[in-house]
Formats: structure tokens, C-alpha cells, sequence
């Protein structure tokens, strides 16, 4: 258990404590909330012979149709994200950096690298990809 996690229970009983303390501390909590919610996201599909097959990772899926597609194509693809697979507390902090472009490019930008990443490790670091990944956040 973390620290954080400590401070949070052994407060619990202070009213109104919870709601003033902060959720993520950092830029990197963010991301790493975001990282895994976007791997939390899964979808069934239809297979040749539109029979529902198992679950995929909907986002795993998407960065492995663009990873060597990146330095390739143009325009180069862009990683998209639905805000509706995001939870709302991430939503609304993501939506605090609104005024904060650097930092909310850097957080989405960081957790997009870490999905395209885990694809191929290695292609993804000598292949330079990660100077030329584009997102966009859809509704």
C-alpha cells in the first residue's frame, strides 16, 4: 500500500477531507490512470464468419494497425481516443490542463508512446516513432 493510500484511510473519518485532497499528485499519476484505462477498454468483434469472437483490447489494436504505419504513410495516422471509454474524475482532471497545452500534450502523448511501445519495444525506440505520433481526442 502506498503512502498515499495510508494518509487517505487513516483520514477517511476527517469530514470533508477527501474532497479537498487531490486525486493525482503528478502529471505522471495522470498518465499512468489514463494508460490504463485506455488498456481497460475492449471491444468484442465479428469474425469471417460473423461469429462474436473474444474480447480485444480496442486501443492495443488500433496502435498496432498504426505503429509501422507512422514513418510511412501521409498524412502520418493519428492515435484517436473516445473521451466516453474515459472515466469521469480522469475527464474532468484531463479537462484542467485545458489552459496548459505543453502539459496535456505531454500527458496524452506519454501514454499513447507507452501503448505503441508495448506492441514492439524495440521497433518503437529505433525506429524513431515516437518524434511523429499525432492524437486527437474524439467525443
Amino acid at each position: 500500500m502506498s503512502l498515499v493510500s495510508r494518509v487517505r484511510n487513516l483520514c477517511d473519518s476527517v469530514d470533508g477531507f477527501q474532497s479537498s485532497f487531490p486525486r493525482y499528485c503528478t502529471n505522471t499519476a495522470i498518465e499512468d490512470d489514463l494508460v490504463c484505462s485506455l488498456y481497460g477498454v475492449t471491444t468484442p468483434f465479428l469474425d469471417e464468419d460473423y461469429k462474436i469472437r473474444p474480447i480485444r483490447q480496442k486501443y492495443v489494436e488500433q496502435a498496432k494497425a498504426i505503429l509501422y504505419r507512422i514513418n510511412v504513410f501521409q498524412p502520418v495516422p493519428v492515435f484517436v481516443i473516445n473521451s466516453s471509454d474515459l472515466p469521469k474524475s480522469l475527464r474532468r482532471e484531463l479537462e484542467k490542463f485545458v489552459n496548459y497545452p505543453e502539459q496535456f500534450d505531454e500527458i496524452i502523448m506519454g501514454a499513447v508512446s507507452r501503448i505503441l511501445e508495448d506492441v514492439n519495444p524495440r521497433y518503437f525506440r529505433v525506429s524513431g516513432v515516437r518524434r511523429s505520433i499525432r492524437w486527437r481526442i474524439d467525443p
